[in-house]
């Protein structure tokens, strides 16, 4: 269905980093801040660091306002002196993403080569937005709500080349998609639709009642129900809707 890619900077960077044995725990040091414990490896320069840091909080305050609530506990940050120590520590077998929020940990790979290669603001925030919403993904909102905000709070939709083709017509097809494309070279085509899905709530609903959806989710209402009681419309409804707005967008043939 998917067929876009936009990843070649992100692999430039595996071949400008050395891997760096880490063994003992002494090969660490921490930076903590008010919502963030980051651990990083002691060859990584503490004002690196500090730049990861510093965005993170600002980025955080931001997410904070938009959605109306924060995660009940810091965020632990690991940061890597080397592609290959992010790789082993993600389970990457390439280095698709420059950081990648998994199992309560939000990974990095050095931040150098982020800021050298202009990715550090786009991929933090993507996963940070991830790192926020996962509480009401335990409490049953859908993976494909979640990362429509994670793609439009990145900022990277405007960068992404429509999809062509994508014949949707259930929300659950996204999180089929998901499943199916979590790397390059279909990622950018399932984030392209992801990023006007949140646009098309943007238009139906309102921007303030789309942010307000996220923490309606509390684990007690199905997500129809969230739909039918919060936005006002049954969801099959909101989906049939949905379905013909995305179509629109992508059925030009190449």
């Amino acid at each position: 269905m998917i067929t876009h890619l936009r990843w070649a900077a992100v692999l430039a960077i595996a071949p400008l980093l050395l891997p760096v044995p880490v063994g003992a725990q002494g090969v660490y040091t921490s930076m903590n801040t008010a919502q963030f414990a980051i651990q990083y490896e002691r060859s990584i320069p503490e004002e690196d660091v500090r730049v990861v840091a510093d965005f993170l909080q600002k980025d955080y305050t931001v997410i904070a306002a938009q959605l109306g609530f924060e995660p009940s506990r810091k965020t632990e940050v690991r940061t890597y002196a080397s592609v290959g120590k992010f790789m082993a520590e993600t389970k990457f077998s390439k280095p698709w993403r420059v950081a990648m929020f998994s199992r309560g940990i939000l990974h990095t790979q050095p931040p150098q080569a982020l800021i050298q290669r202009q990715l550090l603001e786009t991929s933090l925030s993507y996963e940070l937005a991830l790192v926020f919403l996962a509480q009401p993904g335990e409490r049953g909102c859908p993976r494909w709500l979640r990362e429509c905000y994670a793609v439009h709070h990145s900022g990277i939709l405007p960068d992404l080349t429509p999809s062509v083709g994508a014949k949707l017509a259930s929300f659950s097809d996204l999180n089929q998609d998901l499943q199916v494309h979590e790397n390059p070279p279909q990622r950018e085509d399932v984030q392209y639709v992801l990023g006007h899905t949140l646009e098309f709530f943007f238009e139906r609903f309102g921007e303030g009642k789309t942010y307000g959806l996220y923490k309606e989710f509390d684990g007690t209402k199905s997500v129809e129900t969230v739909f039918r009681k919060y936005l006002g419309e049954e969801y099959s409804s909101v989906e049939k809707a949905w379905a013909g707005y995305i179509n629109a967008r992508t059925s030009r043939v190449r």
